[in-house]
């Protein structure tokens, strides 16, 4: 009987000391949380009226062809002033920008309301993301980036134009947005992460923030901080 009572003793201990903790949920409330990053792309990446007339159009043009058939080699010694284009300064140029126009009718930010007070393109900074040149929400530009309930007159609410007439048919089959909501630490994934909002539809986007912390060691993630060398 001490025999065994000194086994099963030995195995309750072992077994507390190895921490075997499958999964800890603590559910908190907070009066305010704070509001995420929100970038928009347009899916058209040059604007037709910026490219139309230039080596880069006729490029794009022979390179992208609506029939797979067809022949798509294009001759780049044709086109010397293309390859010494900045790309980066280029996109950025005959991208799509927020700032609306009145008389002209360009520009995506049609109308703009942040915590319901009005906001303008000084809101959003412009983010180069896979789908190109695309344009990210700060809120601390307000200096009060927390919001303390849902909805519109709480949070952003935005009217946007995609330009339709400044698409170039043979590269796009579709016109819209897309649209990423992500922490503003995180790169913006747009194309594999973000949902579509089409021309003269009416789209309300609401998240729940969810946040995972993994216990370092003696628990069996043995997660522990590095310090990694720059």
């Amino acid at each position: 009987m001490f025999s065994l009572f000194i086994w099963q003793t030995s195995t309750i201990a072992l077994k507390y000391l190895e921490f075997d903790v499958t999964s800890s949920i603590e559910l908190v409330t907070e009066e305010e949380v704070k509001f995420p990053a929100i970038t928009f792309c347009n899916f058209n990446k040059y604007r037709k009226s910026f490219i139309k007339d230039t080596d880069f159009y006729k490029v794009i043009e022979k390179a992208y062809r609506l029939y797979e058939n067809e022949n798509n080699s294009v001759d780049w010694t044709k086109y010397p002033k293309v390859n010494d284009l900045n790309m980066t300064t280029f996109i950025y140029e005959v991208g799509h920008q927020m700032d609306y126009d009145d008389k002209t009718k360009k520009g995506m930010l049609y109308y703009c309301t942040w915590k319901g007070e009005i906001c303008d393109k000084t809101y959003f900074k412009p983010t180069f993301t896979d789908m190109g040149l695309c344009h990210t929400f700060t809120p601390e530009k307000s200096n009060n980036n927390n919001v303390a309930a849902p909805g519109k007159h709480s949070g952003l609410h935005l009217k946007m134009s995609v330009e339709q007439s400044e698409y170039i048919g043979f590269l796009e089959f579709s016109a819209g947005l897309k649209i990423r909501i992500h922490d503003p630490d995180e790169l913006p994934l747009v194309s594999g992460l973000g949902f579509a909002v089409m021309p003269g539809s009416h789209v309300y986007a609401s998240i729940t923030r969810q946040r995972t912390i993994s216990l370092k060691s003696p628990y069996k993630t043995m997660c522990e901080d590095k310090n990694f060398q720059e």
